[in-house]
């Protein structure tokens, strides 16, 4: 069978066409020939071999882009979109090892040599290929060559050591650098190998060694002489050696042509030179990155951190610390570095996680953390201040995102751990369980040593979520149920088999811009799963809270509209029902920050990609809170006796502008801020300019400081059963228009009292 080699000027295809039987190369001239290019193409089977790319003696120096990409890649499409691949038995395209650890987020630095300009394109080539042979069934292989040297060429370190004798070499990186050099000739004997195989899919072509360009000069004194090495760091991949366990069961890598020998020769030296020769286990990828979350405090707290991501499966790569005493020891294998190294480490590596597990950090301390880790790894998480924590021992579900805590000095809230102690040997019910707030309750609960806690939710994916996730946490029996809300018999047999004697309605649609165009949906949910929750509270019951939202103060949305009519449906149920010796909690807060999709971690990631970032209003103001401190200020306010008919609100502190989180966000990435865009995309539908946690201006205390109580309009039980009776035929009958003005009418004496 004939190969075509494309590529006539390649260094490669001159070798190859030596080794390679019955093959011919093609010019570039030749497949820009439509007519001549189908004429030769269109005869008997084929196999394919694409040299064709820009010069590599060139690449440091290009000055015309297009040209760069029409010989990088253009000349491959004209390949492809000609050849008739019906004639085609394998494709072998000539890639790069430079794509490894090409796609790093280093955009800092300014690419001197263009290499990553050329691995970049490289990558796009295979994905081209790959792309052509898979939807045209066409076996194809993609050889990853390292670093190629052999006799005559003009772009390799080899060739430029060799010829240093002549012309005086210059050395960056003082020559730490470690290569896999493979003999082009070797090269071109596995590319014959690999045209007869059945092997198909990407393979590296080296030996699987690495040698440092320094050792390869400090082994040849008459080359010594002629070079400058130079402390200068170049940015470039440090080592990268082919991983050879496709190729070996190839060819025989031990008959490849060694390095030593052919300096010896080229060279004419007169004694055997024996080079070090480093491995690594380590697999090639594009992005280097860091395999494992990095912990930033070597103490009780990071110790503590560390035996809960190992009894969870999850790897630490290193712990950082600022205590010079503490750094190059280890914590069971794993080594304790400096800051500094740290630094360092950002260069080569992308870091995906780090964890500060400080147990007391004050503001300005916490500041300038944040200020030195936020730019250099993805994620940055905290481990809260040990008076935040309901028990010392610390776990993974401690661990969380940065906070509006964080960035503006916020107090957080004392924990009343007389309150909490109520919960302990309690079989506990969490409706909405899997949710951001449900499974947010079921991790304190749990460290509260209840006797049982059963979580019930209609999705059955986060059910298995946090199920799973419990085991790591607990040994509390937790009881993982999947239902319907709505199923009113259901939910009795629950509470009444499992003996049930506090219930958290956490159970929600919460998401404005969803709900605008679902009202229906928002009802059945928010408020008639509400009365079937109260509808289910058996004689054991003493404690049920219903968890609201300052988006019931003053509705002007759906999700507003329902949950103030459940915080309304809810009172009347108690007052007008045999449950005035049962503890009714309807605690309402603001905005959360969860571990997911908060706005803090939203505009990180806007600024690390260097997008522009997005507010609704220049004016838009928020309410703040961490899910876990709302979660702790919710169990301990279920415990609170209050007063007939009022409302629990959580002192959420003063409303912060979003634009001065953008602001603070930015600073802390010190980034000029006028380098940043930030695009107003106006407010959704329903939503808010500012928010208001209650439309009465009267708060009463309770036992705990953070927790106060609120009194708000009262209704009547002929006006309730009324609007139930009329929403559940609206429902019934998919009015949602109507259901809608049906809600905003009832409470329109509500509506605008803070306008």
């Amino acid at each position: 069978m004939k190969t075509y080699i494309f590529g006539k000027r390649s260094y490669l295809s001159k070798h190859l066409s030596k080794i390679i039987k019955n093959c011919e190369i093609v010019s570039s001239q030749e497949f820009h020939n439509k007519n001549l290019f189908i004429k030769k193409f269109n005869e008997k089977k084929f196999n394919l071999i694409i040299n064709t790319f820009y010069p590599s003696s060139k690449i440091n120096s290009i000055e015309d882009y297009n040209l760069f990409y029409e010989k990088s890649i253009l000349n491959i499409t004209k390949i492809l979109d000609n050849i008739n691949s019906n004639k085609i038995s394998k494709i072998i395209y000539s890639s790069s090892s430079s794509i490894y650890g090409s796609l790093d987020r280093n955009f800092l630095y300014q690419d001197k040599f263009n290499r990553k300009l050329y691995a970049s394109t490289k990558i796009t080539c295979e994905r081209l290929i790959q792309n052509f042979a898979t939807k045209k069934k066409v076996n194809f292989v993609i050889a990853r060559i390292f670093n190629m040297y052999g006799e005559g060429d003009n772009f390799s370190i080899i060739s430029k050591i060799i010829n240093a004798k002549k012309n005086r070499l210059i050395v960056n990186n003082n020559g730490q650098s470690l290569r896999d050099f493979i003999y082009v000739k070797d090269i071109a004997k596995t590319f014959k190998m690999l045209l007869k195989s059945k092997f198909c899919g990407e393979i590296d072509i080296g030996n699987g060694y690495g040698i440092k360009i320094k050792d390869i000069i400090d082994n040849i004194p008459i080359i010594k002489k002629k070079v400058t090495f130079k402390k200068e760091h170049v940015h470039e991949e440090h080592s990268a050696f082919a991983n050879i366990n496709k190729l070996s069961k190839i060819i025989k890598i031990n008959k490849f042509y060694t390095l030593e020998r052919f300096l010896h020769k080229q060279l004419r030296l007169k004694r055997q030179i024996n080079l070090p020769k480093f491995q690594s286990k380590s697999q090639n990828t594009y992005e280097k990155i860091v395999s494992g979350t990095i912990i930033y405090g070597a103490g009780y707290a990071g110790k503590n951190l560390y035996e809960s991501l190992k009894r969870n499966n999850q790897s630490v790569y290193c712990f950082v610390d600022d205590n010079k005493n503490k750094i190059n020891k280890f914590i069971d294998g794993k080594k304790i570095i400096s800051f500094d190294r740290l630094n360092n480490l950002k260069e080569t590596f992308i870091i995906p996680n780090i964890v500060v597990a400080i147990a007391k950090i004050n503001y300005q301390e916490k500041i300038k953390l944040i200020k030195k880790l936020l730019p250099i790894c993805l994620n940055l998480n905290f481990l809260p201040n040990r008076d935040e924590l309901i028990k010392d021992n610390i776990t993974i579900s401690d661990v969380r995102n940065i906070e509006l805590s964080d960035l503006f000095n916020r107090k957080i809230s004392k924990i009343n751990f007389s309150l909490l102690s109520k919960l302990k040997k309690k079989n506990i019910l969490i409706t909405g369980g899997a949710g951001s707030i449900g499974s947010e309750l079921c991790i304190q609960v749990a460290k509260l040593n209840p006797t049982k806690i059963v979580l019930f939710d209609h999705d059955e994916t986060a059910l298995f979520d946090i199920q799973r996730k419990m085991k790591f946490i607990t040994n509390t029996n937790v009881v993982s149920i999947l239902g319907n809300i709505n199923d009113t018999n259901f939910l009795r047999k629950i509470v009444k088999d499992y003996e049930i004697s506090d219930i958290y309605h956490a159970a929600a649609y919460k998401h404005v811009s969803i709900l605008e165009n679902n009202p229906l949906k928002a009802i059945q949910n928010n408020i008639f799963g509400t009365i079937s929750v109260l509808k289910s509270i058996s004689n054991d019951v003493n404690n049920i809270t219903i968890i609201s939202t300052d988006k019931a103060a003053n509705p002007k949305n759906v999700l507003g509209f329902t949950k103030r009519i459940a915080e309304i449906v809810s009172q009347n149920y108690f007052l007008n029902s045999n449950l005035s010796k049962k503890n009714l909690s309807i605690v309402r807060f603001g905005n959360v920050f969860g571990s997911q999709g908060s706005a803090v971690q939203i505009f990180t990631e806007q600024l690390s990609k260097g997008q522009p970032v997005t507010i609704s209003d220049y004016r838009a103001e928020r309410y703040f809170m961490s899910i876990k401190e709302a979660c702790n200020l919710v169990l301990q306010g279920s415990q609170i006796k209050t007063k007939k008919n009022s409302i629990i609100v959580l002192n959420m502190g003063k409303p912060i502008k979003i634009l001065n989180v953008i602001k603070k966000i930015i600073e802390l990435f010190n980034i000029n801020e006028k380098n940043v865009p930030i695009i107003k995309t106006g407010l959704k539908s329903g939503e808010k300019l500012k928010e208001k946690i209650s439309i009465s201006d009267l708060f009463y205390k309770t036992k705990h400081p953070d927790i106060l109580q609120i009194k708000e309009p009262i209704y009547s039980i002929e006006q309730v059963n009324k609007l139930i009776i009329d929403l559940t035929d609206l429902v019934k009958n998919y009015k949602g228009q109507q259901a809608n003005l049906l809600m905003k009418s009832f409470l329109k004496k509500e509506i605008g009292k803070l306008s």
